[in-house]
């Protein structure tokens, strides 16, 4: 069973300054916390500073998915003691304690994939349903997953460009029998979300998962 030491939070963060302070509090106990903060103009960053984790701050804002590619990134490049990379929200949403499931998952399979009790938009069950049906995961848009980084090293993190690869397909790098999802539950969000709201965000979602699975 890995320990603290092996494992890397990451937490992809734009303007989180109500939560990103609890969420580290509540993730710091599970491993090393990195940040990657999309140039926020409120204080996030200050308040990631203040709380001594790691923070990778982009130059130019890269949205959600390509901040998160860059955390991976960052961490196989630079942090060879992490074995195990779990992604989170900066938004509060996710809950901590489902972190030991997503580890004892990871005796098993190389990738875990949290499935949520609920779906914020019509888009996520479009999604849910083809990734289910193509793939055998459900909730790809599930921010809290959890990655074999060894796996993802061997692969050369299994990104052939430099194309904006949607961080919710990182699993396709995996053998399908070495993906797996955990049911969780989630807080109800504070906020509309990176995509926007509306039929715009909807239109979004699918034309990124149309995108991410075309790679």
């Amino acid at each position: 069973m890995s320990n603290r030491h092996d494992i890397g939070i990451l937490i992809p963060a734009y303007n989180e300054e109500e939560k990103i302070k609890n969420v580290i509090d509540e993730f710091k106990h599970y491993g090393k916390i990195f940040v990657v903060d999309d140039r926020s103009t409120d204080k996030t960053a200050k308040i990631c500073s203040k709380k001594k984790v790691k923070l990778i701050k982009n130059s130019t804002q890269l949205g959600y998915d390509a901040s998160l590619r860059k955390g991976i990134e960052y961490i196989i490049e630079n942090e060879k003691g992490i074995k195990f990379v779990i992604t989170a929200d900066a938004d509060g949403q996710h809950i901590a304690k489902y972190l030991k499931k997503f580890l004892e998952k990871s005796k098993k399979y190389y990738c875990v994939v949290g499935i949520r009790n609920y779906f914020n938009r019509i888009s996520e069950h479009i999604v849910n349903f083809f990734s289910k049906l193509l793939f055998n995961i459900s909730d790809p848009l599930c921010g809290m997953k959890l990655y074999n980084l060894q796996k993802m090293r061997n692969k050369s993190l299994i990104f052939k460009s430099k194309n904006d690869y949607c961080g919710m397909f990182f699993f396709l790098g995996y053998k399908k029998e070495n993906v797996a999802n955990i049911q969780i539950k989630v807080r109800k969000k504070s906020k509309v979300s990176s995509y926007g709201s509306g039929m715009l965000a909807n239109f979004s979602i699918i034309k990124s998962f149309i995108l991410s699975i075309s790679w």
